[in-house]
Formats: C-alpha cells, structure tokens, sequence
C-alpha cells in the first residue's frame, strides 16, 4: 500500500489500483476589471454622453408663412456643449421697401423701424448663424418651416448651405403625446411644466425648446 507524507494528499484504493486524491479544492480565479478600469471607462462614457447631448436650438421669427414671399426677421439659438450654454441673436433687416405686417409686429414685438435700425442684413446673419452653430445638430420646435425659410435666404444670398444634421422635435412629441388638443409649441411647453415669458422671440422660443428636449430627453429617452 502507498503512502504519503503531503497533509494536502492521500491515497485511496480504487479496486487495487491506488489514487492520489487532493484534499483541498482549488480556488477558482476569477477575473475582472480593475477599479482604475472601471473609472476611466465610466469617464469616457460619461464624455460620450456629454458630447452627444452637444446641440444648437434654433428658432426663426419671419414676416410670413412662405419663403418664397416672407423673409427671415430674427434669428435665436442657443448653443450647449459639454453643459455649457452661449446664446445667438440677430435682427434683420427688411428687404428695400417693405414694412412688417401689423400682425407680424404684433406677434412677434419687432416693428419695421427697429428692424431697420437694429438689423442686420440677411446674409451677415446667417453667415453668423453658420459661425455660432459650426457642425453641431441643429433643433428645433417644427423645424421644417425654419429650413425652408434657411434654404431660401442661403440660394438668394449665394452662400454655402447648411450641412448640420437637422432634428425636428414636432414629429417625435406627436408619436409620445398622441392626445393633445394642439401641438403649437405654447401648448407643449404648458404640458411639459416649462415657461415661456416671450413667445414669439426667436431667442425666448429656441431656449424654451432647450428646455424642452431636455424634458424630452429624461422623460421618454429622447436622442439627437
């Protein structure tokens, strides 16, 4: 019969033939992540949000409803990068010889004298525009209706269009709120707790739909 002096062995009969059997199991090692891993993943998905939630919010006010007859009378956006926000605002001039309807200038504030005094002309504006908003996602509240009018002030300023990737924010609120009474933008910001002291200021309406994606966004996932 064999035998041991190992304290972690013995040796056992199995039909004669005799085995050494361990007597303690083996620890199984298990790998992970270390902590310092774990941090600098946690840090650069952090930044990745950051950097996905970088924006430009955009509204315009116009002197119509068609581009082809109206024209772009103030232009408001506000800029968020890595939660940091600039604000961009501009009048502009009327085209020569044309005067601000009266219910344009009581719907908006603006009138046709502070447009000329304080104005800019259309092309400086959006050049601007371009400046301020870079490559950045362009938003906005029922957005189609700005880029018309963008796509017609750009052709007839004979200036580069806007390559931003547009995201409207109309279509999704109507596919997460299917029963409202209306979705003019007063009525979605109301049932989104959201005020908004200046409706109708380019500025005042591109800042309230900030506000609003950013419901939107911690409310039903939204993403840009």
């Amino acid at each position: 019969m064999f035998r041991t002096t190992r304290k972690d062995k013995e040796i056992i009969d199995a039909d004669g033939i005799p085995l050494v059997k361990s007597l303690f199991q083996t620890q199984t090692t298990r790998h992970g992540f270390s902590n310092a891993y774990k941090y600098q993943q946690a840090k650069k998905f952090s930044h990745s949000r950051s950097k996905g939630s970088d924006f430009v919010s955009l509204d315009l006010e116009t002197s119509g409803l068609n581009p082809t007859t109206a024209q772009i009378i103030s232009i408001g956006a506000v800029k968020r990068i890595a939660g940091h926000t600039t604000t961009f605002y501009r009048l502009v001039k009327l085209q020569s010889g044309k005067k601000l309807a009266g219910d344009i200038a009581r719907l908006t504030g603006l009138n046709s004298q502070q447009l000329a005094t304080e104005g800019v002309a259309v092309k400086e504006a959006l050049i601007d525009l371009q400046s301020f908003a870079k490559k950045l996602p362009i938003v906005g509240y029922n957005l189609l209706f700005d880029e018309r009018f963008l796509q017609t002030a750009v052709i007839r300023a004979g200036i580069v269009q806007f390559n931003n990737k547009m995201v409207d924010v109309l279509p999704y609120v109507k596919t997460v709120d299917k029963f409202c009474d209306n979705y003019h933008l007063a009525t979605i910001l109301t049932r989104y707790g959201i005020k908004n002291e200046q409706a109708h200021n380019s500025l005042a309406d591109a800042t309230a739909t900030m506000k609003l994606v950013d419901k939107l966004i911690k409310i039903h996932g939204f993403r840009i």
